[in-house]
């Protein structure tokens, strides 16, 4: 898969483009039952703008400390591998950034843990957290997002993997 996705976004193409080739290429090739998800961003610091496309994936997140906001950075598709033509185009969207902008982007291990109440934790929780701590600098928002979801978890700790990665704008 990332040798097929690889070789197609060198080519400078938008984030659904890549994701549509390489969904074209992986479908009927993978296990039965067996597909990708991600999310791919494009950030270019001349222009600010941030091009990205969503594939069954969660979305990125989006936080706006100067505004008080957070987006979700959504778009319609689905997974990859699974189906040659799926029934939802790749969409690609572009949003531009301001310094002092934050993205984060995540696994769902992140939001499919259940609380002390084994209810489902959610965006919404985690929304909250990510608000009340705009200000804070990248790697530490990213750490105390995972403390506070472990946290939320208590001692089931998560069910799935998780992975974060983000960046700040400057």
């Amino acid at each position: 898969f990332m040798t097929t996705f690889k070789s197609y976004k060198r080519n400078g193409n938008n984030p659904g483009d890549a994701i549509d080739f390489s969904n074209r290429f992986l479908s009927g090739k993978l296990p039965k039952g067996k597909y990708a998800t991600l999310f791919y961003c494009i950030f270019d610091n001349r222009s600010k703008k941030l091009h990205y496309s969503c594939a069954g994936h969660p979305p990125g997140i989006l936080i706006r400390p100067s505004t008080g906001t957070i987006h979700h950075l959504q778009t319609t598709g689905m997974v990859v591998g699974m189906f040659e033509t799926p029934l939802l185009p790749f969409e690609s969207k572009e949003i531009e950034l301001v310094p002092g902008d934050k993205v984060i982007i995540y696994t769902d291990g992140i939001v499919e843990i259940t609380d002390r109440n084994n209810e489902m934790f959610n965006t919404n929780n985690l929304d909250k957290y990510l608000s009340s701590n705009a200000s804070l600098p990248i790697q530490a928002l990213i750490d105390g997002m995972y403390d506070y979801c472990l946290e939320a978890a208590g001692k089931r700790g998560f069910n799935d993997d998780v992975t974060m990665v983000g960046f700040e704008v400057d």
